[in-house]
């Protein structure tokens, strides 16, 4: 029952959450977590790249494993004058779970990605800044359960202002080519629409 429960209030805070911002632009995207060595980080801490951000879990067993891989060979692919002006992010959406060593361990697996976590507050407030969604399914116990979550790679450009979205299932080429675009300050960025 209290299993239940938490999953009524879970799926009713990230409704409000996406109704309270689905028809606004998002002017900024910021983020105050931890990443995978305990050190707090924010948005500002990657200030002069690109960052390259997904939210996901580590326990998804689809999505965010084959995002995940795009965005390392997207990334692997540039060039290293580009590189060096790009980070590649994953922010969970699962702070339960998903602690400082199993994001560290998740995150071995797709390159130069750094991972975050921290507080549900923390995390709520970066999933409404960049107007991600999130609701736990009910699960076989406390522990074991599924999220639906908002799937797209969210880019910043070095300014740390919003600049685009792309489909969980863009190309690499297409993302490296969006990258390298808001690298070189050619890209006209629209925001997280």
């Amino acid at each position: 029952m209290n299993l239940i429960i938490k999953n009524l209030k879970v799926s009713v805070f990230f409704a409000f959450l996406m109704s309270a911002s689905a028809n606004t632009l998002s002017s900024n995207a910021f983020y105050t977590l931890v990443d995978s060595h305990g050190n707090s980080v924010s948005s500002n801490t990657y200030s002069g790249k690109v960052q390259v951000v997904f939210f996901g879990f580590a326990e998804c067993g689809d999505v965010c494993p084959v995002s995940l891989a795009v965005i390392k060979e997207a990334y692997s692919s540039l060039e290293p004058s580009v590189k060096k002006d790009v980070q590649p992010i994953f922010i969970t959406v699962d702070p339960e779970r998903d602690t400082v060593s199993k994001v560290k361990h998740y995150v071995s697996h797709f390159g130069n990605m750094v991972g975050l976590t921290g507080t549900s507050e923390n995390i709520k407030d970066a999933m409404r800044s960049f107007k991600v969604f999130a609701m736990q399914e009910i699960g076989k116990t406390e522990f074991d359960y599924d999220i639906n979550h908002t799937s797209l790679i969210y880019l910043l450009d070095k300014n740390g202002q919003p600049c685009e979205t792309a489909p969980s299932d863009v190309s690499t080429v297409e993302l490296a080519q969006l990258i390298e675009s808001i690298a070189s300050s050619k890209h006209i960025c629209k925001g997280f629409v």
